[in-house]
């Protein structure tokens, strides 16, 4: 029997769904893997048991998540960008370790040259609200990529910065980069994404993360990450309980240490190829797992962060078109408040400038679904159809003129014209377009240095 995806996000589902997950917290609770954090936790009514398991009672859990603002100011050193349940913003995915070179196509290991280009890309795409780590390059010291990749976007962006610190003393380092740079109380220019270990377990690693960006008020993504058959259920209602089991415990412990510290509901419904071993992103489920909490997440006034954009393409392609647009279509019917996924194919593993761009241009679009249509009586257009009537033109109307952009998305790398146009233009597809796009972007800025 066909089951339709809204009857998932009804009140009465979501209600269930958040008795399930927190019923897998008072039960069975999470490892905690760091004594600073069980102790906070002990101290605060959830009880420790053997192996370091932290029990978390509902009532500690809804009392501590209640405490997250529902809105919060995004520090930079352009301008600063408010985070709400009522906003809509877009990033590129972070954790890139290779790229596709937009100018040759070559597939190599990303360098500090390449960070460089893709921070320059990031900053000048128009529906990119912030830059983010897209690239970990090789030529810098392993222990230092992270905090490397933050100085890069310190350098050449305005705009707020997203970053996974690798570790405690990196996250530390970072945190006095972003304050050293001028980010103002309660305006910090940098959020940390950290994130549990599916099953049921938070590493002494993110901990150390946590307890820094509690220390500096760095806003941290929270994002549970279980992966279909592998660390999570294989059913998709049983993925979404765990991962909302996750992101609570998380929640509630960042509460528990810093009353009042910004935090994002982060969703990451990974599936796990059974032919291959492999995880994925770009599948159909990841899309439906996502909406559904999305929808949950912003149903208790969490603030979210998705990632619209998945993909496990190898190149810019129709694979890569079809994972990244149709999931990105399903997800903007969603609650979603940060739009991650840019820039990145092979699940998060190959960064690529083209990519930005091309994903640049879906956000746009993601951008017009969400304005939605206006219905008031000047949108709605009677007079003006029974005054052209029957046979009409509407083309050179003072109506026509008034509105056709805010209307119409126009894109600015999709081909729209006729064949014989876009022979002429090059016959450029518009991964092509989008690599030649880049090419002028960072000669125009090489040139304005």
């Amino acid at each position: 029997m066909e089951k339709s995806l809204m009857e998932s996000v009804s009140v009465e589902n979501l209600r269930v769904i958040h008795e399930s997950s927190l019923r897998v917290l008072s039960e069975f609770g999470l490892r905690i893997e760091h004594e600073a954090a069980r102790k906070v936790l002990s101290n605060n009514g959830c009880p420790i048991g053997e192996g370091g398991v932290a029990r978390f009672p509902a009532a500690v859990v809804e009392k501590a998540v209640s405490r997250a603002p529902r809105s919060y100011v995004m520090g930079a050193r352009g301008k600063a960008l408010e985070m709400s349940c009522d906003s809509t913003h877009f990033r590129c995915q972070s954790g890139c370790i290779n790229v596709v070179d937009h100018r040759t196509g070559v597939f190599r290991p990303g360098t500090m040259s390449d960070a460089v280009e893709l921070t320059r890309i990031m900053e000048e795409a128009e529906h990119l609200s912030v830059v983010s780590s897209l690239l970990f390059p090789w030529d810098a010291p392993l222990e230092d990529r992270d905090v490397a990749t933050v100085e890069v976007m310190l350098e050449h962006s305005t705009k707020h910065i997203y970053v996974q610190p690798y570790t405690g003393p990196s996250a530390e380092r970072i945190g006095r980069l972003a304050a050293e740079a001028g980010g103002k109380a309660g305006r910090p220019f940098v959020t940390f994404i950290t994130a549990p270990t599916s099953p049921l377990l938070c590493a002494s690693n993110e901990l150390q993360i946590m307890e820094v960006a509690c220390r500096y008020g760095i806003p941290v993504m929270v994002g549970s990450t279980p992966m279909c058959g592998a660390t999570s259920p294989v059913t998709l209602a049983g993925q979404i309980v765990l991962a909302h089991a996750e992101n609570l415990a998380l929640f509630t412990l960042l509460q528990l240490m810093k009353p009042g510290l910004p935090v994002t509901y982060g969703i990451r419904p990974a599936v796990m190829d059974m032919r291959t071993g492999n995880s994925t992103w770009g599948d159909v489920e990841w899309g439906m797992a996502t909406f559904v909490l999305a929808h949950l997440a912003n149903h208790f006034g969490f603030i979210t962060d998705v990632v619209g954009f998945p993909t496990d393409s190898k190149l810019s392609d129709f694979q890569a078109g079809a994972e990244k647009g149709f999931n990105a279509g399903l997800i903007s019917l969603a609650p979603c408040n940060m739009v991650a996924g840019g820039g990145f194919i092979e699940n998060i593993l190959t960064a690529s400038a083209a990519q930005v761009l091309l994903d640049n241009e879906l956000a746009g679009i993601y951008k017009r679904v969400r304005q939605g249509i206006d219905w008031d009586e000047e949108h709605r257009a009677v007079d003006l159809i029974g005054r052209i009537g029957p046979g009409g033109n509407y083309l050179t109307d003072d109506h026509t003129l008034k509105f056709f952009r805010s209307e119409i998305y126009e894109p600015g790398i999709f081909d729209r014209n006729v064949r014989e146009n876009w022979i002429l233009k090059g016959s450029r597809d518009a991964a092509q377009s989008a690599a030649e796009q880049a090419d002028l972007i960072l000669k125009s800025k090489k040139e304005g240095d």
